[in-house]
């Protein structure tokens, strides 16, 4: 026997209560971090909710994520997918991308268009007339369909913790045609980031919090893409753009130098062998 090694030699009856209390330990953290999630998706609920109620033109689109989605070859990735299957933005407020998908995509014939938010409130005051269907939609739960193209409005970085984001991507990926492609922009941390005093930064847990409540996460480059990787997604395209500056507060709308940068990512569902 090695030197420094002891073997201790348990009782069934030991094993089991090792096991039992492991168990009870990881219950008990899987059952914290479902309470947490379900007050944070209330308070996600309630802000977007009173966001949309002030909102005075509900035709507002990102002019980042349009030019993004303007950009070669992720024009012709989505454009090429819509053809060959349904699209969904998640995240859409009142008036999603796919409105605009001529201009984007040059997509006229497509398979399905979807369009979903956690607040009723946008989707009441989604348009009435259109080819999209809009819906009411929490991403951490499964959605109906599978789709060739998911678009991220903005969605994915109002996640309140890590274990969200895994949860959250996992349900994506598993909504996805294989050949599919996932497709947005997130928050990007960087070293003189700053906030407004009732903004709290915790650069451990990764989250802002507002007035005491989780409110972005906002990550390193790396830490995105090691996500991405290690929740099945093929990397397509991941570009860093720190002269995007994306606004987290609500109370503002001009960016400052201080404000998250813009992490631009195209992740695809590999078909299988």
């Amino acid at each position: 026997m090695p030197n420094g090694v002891v073997v201790v030699k348990l009782s069934k009856k030991s094993v089991f209560l090792i096991i039992y209390v492991f168990n009870q330990v990881h219950h008990d953290r899987l059952e914290k971090w479902a309470r947490t999630s379900r007050m944070v998706v209330m308070t996600t609920l309630e802000v977007a909710n009173d966001f949309y109620k002030a909102q005075t033109n509900s035709k507002v689109l990102s002019p980042s994520l349009v030019s993004f989605l303007k950009q070669s070859p992720v024009r012709d990735w989505v454009g090429e997918s819509l053809q060959r299957g349904a699209g969904l933005e998640l995240g859409c407020g009142p008036y999603s991308l796919f409105e605009i998908r001529e201009e984007l995509f040059g997509a006229k014939l497509c398979r399905g268009l979807y369009a979903c938010d956690i607040s009723d409130v946008a989707i009441d005051q989604a348009p009435e007339e259109t080819e999209v269907e809009y819906f009411t939609h929490n991403i951490l739960e499964e959605l109906p369909e599978k789709y060739q193209v998911i678009i991220d409005g903005h969605c994915l970085h109002t996640l309140a913790s890590l274990p969200e984001l895994y949860f959250a991507l996992g349900l994506i990926h598993k909504s996805m045609e294989e050949g599919g492609y996932f497709i947005g922009e997130v928050m990007m941390s960087h070293k003189n980031m700053s906030f407004e005093p009732h903004y709290d930064y915790i650069e451990n847990e990764r989250v802002l919090y507002r007035y005491g409540s989780p409110h972005r996460m906002i990550m390193t480059s790396r830490e995105w893409e090691d996500l991405f990787v290690t929740s099945g997604f093929k990397i397509e395209y991941f570009m860093c753009q720190s002269s995007i500056k994306f606004i987290p507060s609500t109370d503002r709308t001009e960016a400052l130098v201080s404000d998250p940068e813009c992490l631009r990512f195209v992740l695809k569902k590999e078909v299988s062998p």
